[in-house]
């Protein structure tokens, strides 16, 4: 789950508002929300871009009772760690090591 950087914003009712990611700890790939009983998973077209605000909204989730859309009750953004540049470094230090020795 992606704690830093995720923010959101409800309108008066509960049922519609923002969420933004400023692109600290990760990349957002999914973005969820609980509304009534019933959830809605997203799927973000460019997960890598940093610093965005989308809208959302609880009308995608099932109706409650008297067919009144439902309040948010929970919201939560899932991503894949970004590695650091040293992580990066240090796996390309060992291939090349493995492409040395095959070599030989």
């Amino acid at each position: 789950m992606v704690d830093e950087g995720f923010g959101v914003v409800y309108a008066g009712d509960y049922r519609s508002g923002t969420w933004s990611y400023d692109g600290h700890g990760g990349s957002v790939v999914f973005w969820a929300l609980k509304a009534g009983t019933s959830w809605a998973l997203y799927q973000l077209n460019d997960p890598f871009v940093a610093n965005f605000s989308y809208p959302w909204s609880t009308e995608d989730v099932e109706l409650v009772g008297n067919n009144r859309q439902p309040k948010l009750s929970h919201f939560s953004g899932y991503g894949v760690e970004v590695p650091e540049p040293s992580t990066l470094l240090l796996l390309g230090a060992g291939l090349i090591g493995f492409g040395i020795l095959r070599r030989r």
